[in-house]
Protein backbone atom coordinates (compact mmCIF):
# COMPACT_ATOMS: atom_id res chain seq x y z
CA UNK A 1 0.00 0.00 0.00
CA UNK A 2 1.87 3.10 -1.23
CA UNK A 3 1.01 6.79 -0.93
CA UNK A 4 2.58 9.73 -2.70
CA UNK A 5 4.69 11.58 -0.15
CA UNK A 6 8.20 12.80 0.53
CA UNK A 7 11.22 10.87 1.77
CA UNK A 8 10.69 8.82 4.96
CA UNK A 9 11.49 10.72 8.15
CA UNK A 10 10.00 8.38 10.75
CA UNK A 11 9.46 4.62 10.91
CA UNK A 12 7.04 2.86 13.22
CA UNK A 13 6.75 -0.88 13.81
CA UNK A 14 3.95 -2.86 15.42
CA UNK A 15 5.45 -6.19 16.48
CA UNK A 16 3.82 -9.60 16.79
CA UNK A 17 4.91 -13.18 17.26
CA UNK A 18 4.87 -14.08 13.55
CA UNK A 19 4.84 -10.72 11.72
CA UNK A 20 6.01 -7.11 12.01
CA UNK A 21 4.06 -4.23 10.48
CA UNK A 22 6.19 -1.30 9.25
CA UNK A 23 4.84 2.20 8.62
CA UNK A 24 6.83 5.11 7.15
CA UNK A 25 5.90 8.80 7.31
CA UNK A 26 7.61 11.89 5.94
CA UNK A 27 8.49 15.05 7.83
CA UNK A 28 5.00 16.49 7.28
CA UNK A 29 3.27 13.46 8.73
CA UNK A 30 2.13 12.05 5.40
CA UNK A 31 2.14 8.28 5.06
CA UNK A 32 4.85 6.96 2.75
CA UNK A 33 3.83 3.31 2.99
CA UNK A 34 2.79 0.39 5.19
CA UNK A 35 4.19 -3.12 4.76
CA UNK A 36 4.13 -6.43 6.60
CA UNK A 37 7.23 -8.59 7.11
CA UNK A 38 7.78 -11.99 8.73
CA UNK A 39 9.32 -11.97 12.21
CA UNK A 40 12.48 -13.89 11.28
CA UNK A 41 16.07 -12.90 10.36
CA UNK A 42 15.21 -12.57 6.67
CA UNK A 43 12.18 -10.45 7.54
CA UNK A 44 14.30 -8.20 9.78
CA UNK A 45 16.70 -7.49 6.92
CA UNK A 46 13.84 -6.94 4.48
CA UNK A 47 12.24 -4.46 6.88
CA UNK A 48 15.54 -2.59 7.25
CA UNK A 49 15.92 -2.49 3.45
CA UNK A 50 12.40 -1.06 3.16
CA UNK A 51 13.35 1.80 5.47
CA UNK A 52 16.49 2.37 3.43
CA UNK A 53 18.17 5.35 5.08
CA UNK A 54 19.86 4.39 8.37
CA UNK A 55 19.42 7.97 9.63
CA UNK A 56 15.64 7.44 9.89
CA UNK A 57 14.71 6.76 13.55
CA UNK A 58 12.65 3.64 14.16
CA UNK A 59 9.99 3.50 16.87
CA UNK A 60 9.09 -0.03 17.96
CA UNK A 61 6.12 -0.94 20.14
CA UNK A 62 7.26 -3.88 22.25
CA UNK A 63 11.01 -3.55 21.65
CA UNK A 64 11.74 -5.85 24.61
CA UNK A 65 9.15 -8.52 23.84
CA UNK A 66 8.14 -9.55 20.33
CA UNK A 67 10.35 -6.83 18.87
CA UNK A 68 13.56 -7.80 20.69
CA UNK A 69 15.12 -9.59 17.71
CA UNK A 70 14.14 -6.84 15.30
CA UNK A 71 15.50 -4.11 17.59
CA UNK A 72 18.83 -5.92 17.90
CA UNK A 73 19.12 -6.41 14.13
CA UNK A 74 18.28 -2.78 13.35
CA UNK A 75 20.81 -1.58 15.93
CA UNK A 76 23.46 -3.78 14.31
CA UNK A 77 22.71 -2.13 10.97
CA UNK A 78 23.15 1.36 12.42
CA UNK A 79 19.54 2.45 12.96
CA UNK A 80 18.46 4.50 15.97
CA UNK A 81 15.94 2.26 17.72
CA UNK A 82 13.48 3.77 20.19
CA UNK A 83 10.75 2.28 22.32
CA UNK A 84 7.40 3.99 21.75
CA UNK A 85 4.55 4.07 24.21
CA UNK A 86 1.34 2.21 23.52
CA UNK A 87 -1.39 4.19 21.72
CA UNK A 88 -3.47 6.31 24.06
CA UNK A 89 -7.09 5.50 24.71
CA UNK A 90 -8.35 8.38 22.58
CA UNK A 91 -6.31 7.04 19.67
CA UNK A 92 -8.00 3.65 20.09
CA UNK A 93 -11.35 5.21 19.20
CA UNK A 94 -10.30 5.08 15.55
CA UNK A 95 -10.15 1.30 15.80
CA UNK A 96 -7.30 -1.17 16.08
CA UNK A 97 -5.44 -2.97 13.34
CA UNK A 98 -1.77 -3.72 12.82
CA UNK A 99 -1.63 -0.93 10.25
CA UNK A 100 -3.23 1.59 12.62
CA UNK A 101 -0.85 0.59 15.42
CA UNK A 102 2.21 0.94 13.16
CA UNK A 103 1.07 4.41 12.06
CA UNK A 104 0.44 5.31 15.72
CA UNK A 105 4.00 4.22 16.53
CA UNK A 106 5.18 6.66 13.84
CA UNK A 107 3.08 9.46 15.32
CA UNK A 108 4.33 8.81 18.87
CA UNK A 109 7.92 8.80 17.64
CA UNK A 110 7.44 12.11 15.84
CA UNK A 111 5.69 13.62 18.89
CA UNK A 112 8.58 12.69 21.18
CA UNK A 113 6.65 10.04 23.12
CA UNK A 114 9.51 7.56 22.95
CA UNK A 115 12.80 6.68 24.58
CA UNK A 116 15.91 4.72 23.60
CA UNK A 117 15.15 1.01 23.58
CA UNK A 118 16.28 -0.91 26.64
CA UNK A 119 19.18 -3.24 25.96
CA UNK A 120 19.71 -6.54 27.75
CA UNK A 121 23.23 -7.64 26.94
CA UNK A 122 26.12 -9.25 28.77
CA UNK A 123 25.68 -9.65 32.52
CA UNK A 124 22.25 -7.98 32.48
CA UNK A 125 21.00 -10.69 30.12
CA UNK A 126 22.50 -13.38 32.34
CA UNK A 127 20.77 -11.82 35.35
CA UNK A 128 17.46 -11.93 33.52
CA UNK A 129 17.69 -15.68 32.89
CA UNK A 130 18.77 -16.39 36.47
CA UNK A 131 15.94 -14.27 37.87
CA UNK A 132 13.35 -15.97 35.66
CA UNK A 133 14.50 -19.40 36.86
CA UNK A 134 14.57 -18.35 40.52
CA UNK A 135 11.11 -16.78 40.37
CA UNK A 136 9.73 -20.01 38.96
CA UNK A 137 11.26 -21.98 41.82
CA UNK A 138 9.93 -19.52 44.41
CA UNK A 139 6.46 -19.65 42.85
CA UNK A 140 6.62 -23.46 42.94
CA UNK A 141 7.59 -23.32 46.63
CA UNK A 142 4.60 -21.06 47.32
CA UNK A 143 2.21 -23.46 45.59
CA UNK A 144 3.61 -26.40 47.57
CA UNK A 145 3.34 -24.47 50.85
CA UNK A 146 -0.31 -23.66 50.12
CA UNK A 147 -0.89 -27.32 49.27
CA UNK A 148 0.65 -28.36 52.59
CA UNK A 149 -1.58 -25.93 54.50
CA UNK A 150 -4.72 -27.27 52.84
CA UNK A 151 -3.65 -30.86 53.50
CA UNK A 152 -3.11 -30.12 57.19
CA UNK A 153 -6.61 -28.66 57.47
CA UNK A 154 -8.21 -31.93 56.33
CA UNK A 155 -5.63 -34.33 57.80
CA UNK A 156 -6.50 -36.67 60.70
CA UNK A 157 -6.36 -35.17 64.18
CA UNK A 158 -3.20 -37.09 65.11
CA UNK A 159 -1.36 -35.67 62.09
CA UNK A 160 -2.48 -32.12 62.85
CA UNK A 161 -1.40 -32.45 66.46
CA UNK A 162 2.01 -33.78 65.47
CA UNK A 163 2.81 -30.67 63.43
CA UNK A 164 0.99 -28.11 65.55
CA UNK A 165 3.12 -25.04 66.26
CA UNK A 166 5.27 -25.42 63.15
CA UNK A 167 4.93 -23.38 60.00
CA UNK A 168 6.76 -22.19 56.94
CA UNK A 169 10.21 -23.59 56.24
CA UNK A 170 10.45 -25.29 59.65
CA UNK A 171 7.28 -27.29 58.95
CA UNK A 172 8.43 -28.29 55.47
CA UNK A 173 11.84 -29.47 56.63
CA UNK A 174 10.37 -31.41 59.56
CA UNK A 175 7.75 -33.16 57.40
CA UNK A 176 10.35 -33.94 54.72
CA UNK A 177 12.50 -35.76 57.30
CA UNK A 178 9.77 -37.85 58.91
CA UNK A 179 8.94 -41.52 58.21
CA UNK A 180 5.15 -41.83 58.20
CA UNK A 181 3.37 -45.12 57.61
CA UNK A 182 -0.09 -43.90 56.62
CA UNK A 183 -1.09 -42.48 53.22
CA UNK A 184 -1.72 -38.86 54.38
CA UNK A 185 1.69 -38.70 56.02
CA UNK A 186 3.52 -40.13 53.01
CA UNK A 187 1.73 -37.69 50.70
CA UNK A 188 2.66 -34.74 52.91
CA UNK A 189 6.25 -35.96 53.03
CA UNK A 190 6.47 -36.01 49.21
CA UNK A 191 5.09 -32.48 49.02
CA UNK A 192 7.60 -31.32 51.65
CA UNK A 193 10.48 -33.00 49.85
CA UNK A 194 9.48 -31.32 46.59
CA UNK A 195 9.48 -28.01 48.47
CA UNK A 196 12.93 -28.73 49.90
CA UNK A 197 14.33 -29.51 46.44
CA UNK A 198 12.85 -26.32 45.01
CA UNK A 199 14.28 -24.34 47.94
CA UNK A 200 17.74 -25.78 47.25
CA UNK A 201 17.55 -24.82 43.58
CA UNK A 202 16.35 -21.32 44.49
CA UNK A 203 19.26 -20.89 46.94
CA UNK A 204 21.79 -21.98 44.32
CA UNK A 205 20.32 -19.56 41.79
CA UNK A 206 20.38 -16.74 44.35
CA UNK A 207 24.06 -17.47 45.04
CA UNK A 208 24.78 -17.14 41.31
CA UNK A 209 22.83 -13.89 41.19
CA UNK A 210 24.79 -12.53 44.16
CA UNK A 211 28.10 -13.47 42.55
CA UNK A 212 27.11 -11.82 39.27
CA UNK A 213 25.86 -8.67 40.99
CA UNK A 214 29.06 -8.39 43.05
CA UNK A 215 31.19 -8.73 39.92
CA UNK A 216 29.25 -6.43 37.59
CA UNK A 217 27.41 -3.99 39.90
CA UNK A 218 29.52 -3.67 43.08
CA UNK A 219 28.49 -0.06 43.68
CA UNK A 220 24.80 -0.96 43.64
CA UNK A 221 25.09 -4.12 45.73
CA UNK A 222 27.24 -2.21 48.22
CA UNK A 223 24.53 0.35 49.01
CA UNK A 224 22.79 -0.02 52.39
CA UNK A 225 20.10 -2.73 52.44
CA UNK A 226 20.39 -3.50 48.71
CA UNK A 227 20.37 -7.28 48.39
CA UNK A 228 21.09 -9.51 45.44
CA UNK A 229 17.44 -9.96 44.44
CA UNK A 230 16.31 -6.36 44.92
CA UNK A 231 19.41 -5.12 43.10
CA UNK A 232 18.82 -7.55 40.24
CA UNK A 233 15.22 -6.37 39.85
CA UNK A 234 16.44 -2.80 39.52
CA UNK A 235 19.12 -3.77 36.98
CA UNK A 236 16.53 -5.61 34.88
CA UNK A 237 14.28 -2.54 34.90
CA UNK A 238 17.11 -0.21 33.84
CA UNK A 239 18.69 -2.61 31.34
CA UNK A 240 22.33 -2.80 30.36
CA UNK A 241 22.16 0.82 29.16
CA UNK A 242 20.82 2.84 32.13
CA UNK A 243 22.29 5.96 30.54
CA UNK A 244 19.32 5.93 28.15
CA UNK A 245 17.33 7.45 31.03
CA UNK A 246 17.94 11.18 30.69
CA UNK A 247 17.90 11.97 34.43
CA UNK A 248 17.30 10.57 37.88
CA UNK A 249 13.77 11.98 37.64
CA UNK A 250 13.14 9.81 34.58
CA UNK A 251 14.48 6.80 36.46
CA UNK A 252 12.19 7.61 39.37
CA UNK A 253 9.23 7.69 36.99
CA UNK A 254 10.33 4.35 35.53
CA UNK A 255 10.32 2.88 39.05
CA UNK A 256 6.96 4.39 39.98
CA UNK A 257 8.41 6.51 42.79
CA UNK A 258 8.00 9.95 41.21
CA UNK A 259 5.50 12.19 43.05
CA UNK A 260 2.04 12.58 41.52
CA UNK A 261 0.37 15.91 42.45
CA UNK A 262 -3.00 15.50 44.17
CA UNK A 263 -3.59 19.04 45.47
CA UNK A 264 -6.87 20.88 45.72
CA UNK A 265 -7.78 24.23 47.25
CA UNK A 266 -5.69 24.84 50.33
CA UNK A 267 -4.42 21.25 50.40
CA UNK A 268 -1.04 20.55 48.83
CA UNK A 269 -0.07 16.91 48.71
CA UNK A 270 1.13 14.11 46.44
CA UNK A 271 -0.42 10.68 46.05
CA UNK A 272 0.88 7.20 45.33
CA UNK A 273 2.26 6.61 41.84
CA UNK A 274 0.68 3.43 40.48
CA UNK A 275 2.65 3.44 37.24
CA UNK A 276 6.16 2.43 36.33
CA UNK A 277 7.94 -0.90 36.48
CA UNK A 278 6.31 -2.74 39.35
CA UNK A 279 9.26 -5.06 40.01
CA UNK A 280 11.61 -2.08 40.37
CA UNK A 281 9.02 -0.38 42.56
CA UNK A 282 8.81 -3.49 44.71
CA UNK A 283 12.60 -3.59 45.07
CA UNK A 284 12.80 0.05 46.16
CA UNK A 285 10.04 -0.47 48.73
CA UNK A 286 11.88 -3.51 50.11
CA UNK A 287 15.04 -1.42 50.43
CA UNK A 288 13.06 1.36 52.11
CA UNK A 289 11.50 -1.01 54.67
CA UNK A 290 14.88 -2.55 55.48
CA UNK A 291 16.48 0.86 55.97
CA UNK A 292 13.62 2.03 58.17
CA UNK A 293 14.28 -0.97 60.39
CA UNK A 294 18.09 -0.96 60.48
CA UNK A 295 19.54 2.37 59.26
CA UNK A 296 19.73 5.17 61.89
CA UNK A 297 19.93 7.87 59.21
CA UNK A 298 16.74 6.61 57.59
CA UNK A 299 14.95 6.52 60.94
CA UNK A 300 15.95 10.14 61.53
CA UNK A 301 14.82 11.08 58.01
CA UNK A 302 11.37 9.53 58.51
CA UNK A 303 11.01 11.24 61.89
CA UNK A 304 11.93 14.61 60.37
CA UNK A 305 9.44 14.24 57.53
CA UNK A 306 6.67 13.30 59.95
CA UNK A 307 7.53 16.29 62.14
CA UNK A 308 6.95 18.46 59.07
CA UNK A 309 3.32 17.32 59.00
CA UNK A 310 3.54 14.40 56.59
CA UNK A 311 1.85 11.11 57.29
CA UNK A 312 4.00 8.00 57.55
CA UNK A 313 2.92 6.87 54.09
CA UNK A 314 3.90 10.22 52.61
CA UNK A 315 7.24 10.09 54.43
CA UNK A 316 7.89 6.61 53.00
CA UNK A 317 7.13 7.91 49.50
CA UNK A 318 9.68 10.67 50.02
CA UNK A 319 12.18 8.03 51.15
CA UNK A 320 11.51 5.90 48.06
CA UNK A 321 12.09 8.94 45.86
CA UNK A 322 15.40 9.55 47.63
CA UNK A 323 16.43 5.90 47.19
CA UNK A 324 15.60 6.05 43.47
CA UNK A 325 17.85 9.11 43.12
CA UNK A 326 20.69 7.33 44.93
CA UNK A 327 20.32 4.14 42.89
CA UNK A 328 20.31 6.01 39.58
CA UNK A 329 23.66 7.57 40.46
CA UNK A 330 25.04 4.18 41.43
CA UNK A 331 23.84 2.60 38.17
CA UNK A 332 25.25 5.31 35.93
CA UNK A 333 28.45 5.91 37.91
CA UNK A 334 31.66 3.87 37.97
CA UNK A 335 31.23 0.26 39.06
CA UNK A 336 34.75 -0.42 40.35
CA UNK A 337 34.79 -1.79 43.93
CA UNK A 338 36.52 0.44 46.50
CA UNK A 339 39.09 -2.29 47.27
CA UNK A 340 39.92 -5.92 46.55
CA UNK A 341 37.42 -7.63 48.82
CA UNK A 342 38.74 -11.12 48.10
CA UNK A 343 42.07 -10.22 49.77
CA UNK A 344 40.61 -9.02 53.09
CA UNK A 345 41.11 -12.30 54.96
CA UNK A 346 44.70 -12.61 53.73
CA UNK A 347 45.46 -9.04 54.79
CA UNK A 348 43.93 -9.56 58.24
CA UNK A 349 45.96 -12.71 58.83
CA UNK A 350 49.14 -10.96 57.66
CA UNK A 351 48.46 -8.34 60.33
CA UNK A 352 48.07 -11.07 62.96
CA UNK A 353 44.47 -10.17 63.78
CA UNK A 354 41.49 -12.34 64.62
CA UNK A 355 38.08 -11.56 63.19
CA UNK A 356 36.96 -10.28 66.59
CA UNK A 357 39.93 -7.87 66.82
CA UNK A 358 39.34 -6.69 63.25
CA UNK A 359 35.66 -6.11 63.96
CA UNK A 360 36.42 -4.08 67.10
CA UNK A 361 39.05 -2.02 65.30
CA UNK A 362 36.87 -1.29 62.27
CA UNK A 363 33.78 -0.60 64.34
CA UNK A 364 31.64 -3.26 62.66
CA UNK A 365 30.24 -6.58 63.83
CA UNK A 366 32.17 -9.83 63.69
CA UNK A 367 29.46 -11.31 61.48
CA UNK A 368 29.96 -8.43 59.05
CA UNK A 369 33.72 -9.10 58.95
CA UNK A 370 33.11 -12.76 58.19
CA UNK A 371 30.57 -11.91 55.51
CA UNK A 372 32.93 -9.45 53.82
CA UNK A 373 35.76 -11.96 53.80
CA UNK A 374 33.58 -14.78 52.44
CA UNK A 375 32.18 -12.45 49.75
CA UNK A 376 28.72 -12.93 51.23
CA UNK A 377 28.43 -9.24 52.24
CA UNK A 378 28.94 -6.25 49.93
CA UNK A 379 28.12 -3.26 52.11
CA UNK A 380 30.26 -0.39 50.81
CA UNK A 381 30.40 1.60 54.06
CA UNK A 382 31.49 -1.44 56.11
CA UNK A 383 33.97 -2.44 53.40
CA UNK A 384 35.56 1.02 53.43
CA UNK A 385 35.83 1.04 57.23
CA UNK A 386 37.37 -2.43 57.27
CA UNK A 387 39.81 -1.51 54.49
CA UNK A 388 40.79 1.73 56.25
CA UNK A 389 41.44 -0.12 59.52
CA UNK A 390 43.62 -2.73 57.78
CA UNK A 391 45.57 0.01 56.01
CA UNK A 392 46.19 1.70 59.35
CA UNK A 393 47.47 -1.54 60.90
CA UNK A 394 49.58 -2.32 57.82
CA UNK A 395 51.14 1.14 57.97
CA UNK A 396 52.08 0.67 61.63
CA UNK A 397 53.61 -2.75 60.95
CA UNK A 398 55.31 -1.70 57.74
CA UNK A 399 53.30 -4.09 55.57
CA UNK A 400 52.28 -3.45 51.97
CA UNK A 401 48.58 -3.67 51.11
CA UNK A 402 47.88 -6.82 49.14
Amino acid sequence: MDYTAGAPAFAGVDTHKETNMLALKDGLGRTVGVWEFPADPEGYDALADAIGDASVPVGIEGARSYGAGLAQRLAERGYEVREVVRPRREQRRRGKTDEIDALAACDNLAAGRSMPAKEMEGDAAALRWLMVAREQEVAHMTRLACCMDSMLVTAPYSVRERWRGLGGAALMRAVASCRPKDAPGRTMREVARSWREAAGRAERLEAEILELMARSYPALIGAPCVGAISGARIVLAAGSNPGRLRSEAAFSMLCGTSPVPASSGNTTRHRLNRGGNRQANRAIHEIARARMAHDPRTKAYIARKMSEGKTKREAVRCLCRYIAREIYRLLTGPQEPPCDQSALAQRRKACGLTQRQAAEGAGITRAKVGGLERLAEFHTESLLRYDAFLREVEAKKGLDSI
